[in-house]
């Protein structure tokens, strides 16, 4: 696990349909990087008031950190099996938390419209007081 980091420096290209992109000494965050058995996550987290589900965001946000990391493994520097980003979203509410996730992949890793939604849950996490021992 990989917790927020910055990448400086990152450099590619990239279709959006027919349309190609160059874009050269990104900056690009990464919230969050979970690895396990050469499965790869990349997540963005956002925080969402009470009953307002944040349905929309940029696809970049999720798409950069997909293509550093699917760039590692063409590179041969990362050995992935399997690579997918994740779109989080906690609302908070008197000390308990709802999270929908929303996980992804790039049907062809070079072009940021081919995103397709994979799997989605959301769980209720609950507060709960224990006593010491």
């Amino acid at each position: 696990m990989y917790s927020s980091e910055r990448k400086r420096g990152v450099s590619f290209e990239y279709f959006a349909g027919n349309e190609k992109l160059s874009f050269e000494n990104l900056q690009i965050e990464i919230d969050l990087t979970l690895e396990n058995a050469g499965y790869v996550t990349v997540f963005e987290g956002k925080n969402s008031k009470l009953n307002q589900w944040t349905e929309n965001f940029n696809i970049y946000q999720l798409y950069n950190p997909f293509r550093y990391y699917y760039n590692l493994k063409q590179n041969n520097k990362l050995g992935i099996e399997k690579l997918t980003a994740c779109y989080l979203i906690r609302q908070k509410n008197k000390g308990n938390s709802i999270i929908r996730l929303y996980n992804y992949t790039f049907e062809n890793p070079l072009d940021i419209t081919s995103v397709k939604l994979l799997k989605k849950r959301e769980y209720h996490l609950k507060k709960k007081e224990f006593e010491d021992e």
